[in-house]
């Protein structure tokens, strides 16, 4: 069951109508981190006061987003998600940003010290997976590396395009280290 309120006039707030159960209470406001209250147990009176809830300001993980030569990505998409560490149940889900012409970006309506994982994507580079730490002083610098291709043509002997042939791709490192042990002696 889902329920919600708003503090009135900046007083108190009140949820009407709720069954004897237990809750897992967020509270949010634009500016402030959030907060959670997790496995609020309404008594078998129905009345429980949870007394003064004091919330924190925000803070924003800000950055950027450039190539291997310093040169910004603008338009990359960057999906964070916060690692749950010590939470016994996730707060709400961030919603994903975009970079800006100079490859900036801001995730705002953090706790100080909050984890995130970094999702970021861009067409023409590889993805990248980043973890980060929510703080109001300290940018962080992501570097995506641009794809690269394969292409030709493969032809029977007679010099005809050869159709329904596969070709398969390993990277360099990972067949020296395949090589090397089958090669090692024990």
């Amino acid at each position: 069951m889902a329920c919600g309120t708003t503090t009135e006039r900046g007083e108190g707030f009140h949820f009407p109508r709720l069954p004897n159960r237990r809750f897992d209470l967020e509270v949010t406001a634009p500016g402030w981190a959030p907060t959670m209250l997790p496995s609020v147990e309404i008594p078998p009176r129905g009345a429980l006061d949870l007394g003064t809830i004091r919330l924190q300001p925000a803070v924003s993980l800000e950055g950027r987003v450039e190539d291997p030569q310093e040169r910004p990505i603008p338009d990359a998409a960057i999906a964070p998600e916060r690692e749950h560490s010590s939470e016994p149940r996730p707060l709400a889900a961030l919603p994903a940003v975009a970079t800006d012409e100079r490859g900036r970006f801001a995730i705002d309506g953090l706790r100080a010290g909050e984890a995130l994982r970094l999702e970021v994507k861009r067409r023409g580079y590889l993805g990248a997976s980043v973890n980060a730490l929510a703080s109001a002083s300290t940018p962080i610098k992501i570097v995506l590396t641009p794809e690269a291709r394969i292409s030709g043509v493969v032809v029977w002997p007679d010099g005809k395009p050869a159709a329904e042939v596969s070709l398969r791709g390993a990277l360099l490192s990972a067949l020296l280290q395949r090589a090397r042990q089958q090669h090692s002696y024990v």
